[in-house]
């Protein structure tokens, strides 16, 4: 399916695939830092979430979407556009927001500024706040080089992506890599700059104000993010707690599809219906 595009009046520009778009309850499924769209094929595949719109942009710098033209890549500048992205695309309907990594950061903040989701799904996410400092969710050495740095030497892509999923899948490595490669340095340069002056919220005391539970998904053998970073950390968790997954990395969509989209329809069949 071809890529729809959202220009704003800035001519920031938003790419996004839309599937079922005859469905009203929807689902938009928001990527990780280097990433695009395409992270979710397995979801937009998927027969278990065939019930439901699904919607899935990229990102601001990432994909086919444009840079942003003012260069503010802070999580809250590109908060602040997902929220305008949102709430033109879905319309007002029920939907659900689903975040994988930094697009897990990205929907907190969006709750600060008037988006109003029937639930979120945070997956793979190192939310920071009081609890959680960004030294606790940011590694160092391999993961730092390729996610923080504008242009980092290509073995080092290679070696991050060929261990961020468990599955052996060269051509899916390629398309992550193939991604990586796409994404604009700018984004690289400006969004840890971003987090050294402080540009992101207490990101865990919004999803708490929210007032609603997130679904909250660790892979175990996570090497990006330390799947216990929220392990001590009171959240109305739905389903009574962290739902962590065994023999699975980062990308907990793609290592284990079945299970994780099995778990994202019954959260939403649960917020669709209260």
């Amino acid at each position: 399916m071809s890529s729809h595009f959202y220009r704003f009046s800035d001519n920031t520009t938003i790419a996004y695939k839309d599937f079922n778009s005859h469905k009203s309850d929807s689902l938009v499924f928001i990527h990780g830092n280097s990433n695009s769209s395409r992270v979710w094929t397995p979801q937009i595949d998927s027969k278990t979430l065939s019930d439901y719109r699904i919607i899935t942009p990229d990102l601001p710098g990432h994909g086919q979407s444009s840079a942003i033209a003012s260069g503010d890549y802070s999580v809250i500048n590109m908060a602040s556009i997902m929220v305008k992205f949102v709430n033109a695309v879905v319309g007002k309907v029920s939907y659900c927001l689903v975040g994988l990594s930094l697009g897990g950061n990205v929907i907190a903040e969006m709750l600060r500024l008037g988006c109003q989701p029937t639930g979120i799904a945070l997956i793979s996410t190192g939310l920071v706040g009081k609890e959680v400092p960004v030294a606790r969710v940011v590694r160092d050495g391999v993961v730092a080089e390729v996610l923080f740095q504008p242009s980092p030497a290509l073995s080092s892509i290679q070696r991050y992506y060929s261990t961020l999923i468990r599955q052996n899948n060269s051509s899916l490595v390629d398309m992550l890599i193939e991604d990586h490669c796409k994404t604009r340095p700018q984004f690289r340069a400006e969004f840890p700059k971003s987090i050294g002056e402080g540009k992101y919220s207490d990101e865990l005391d919004l999803v708490r104000k929210w007032g609603k539970q997130p679904l909250v998904v660790y892979g175990c053998d996570d090497q990006s993010i330390p799947p216990d970073v929220l392990d001590q950390v009171e959240l109305p968790y739905w389903g009574g707690g962290i739902h962590k997954f065994t023999d699975v990395g980062h990308l907990v969509n793609i290592d284990q599809p079945l299970l994780f989209d099995e778990l994202i329809r019954q959260y939403c069949q649960d917020v669709f219906s209260i």
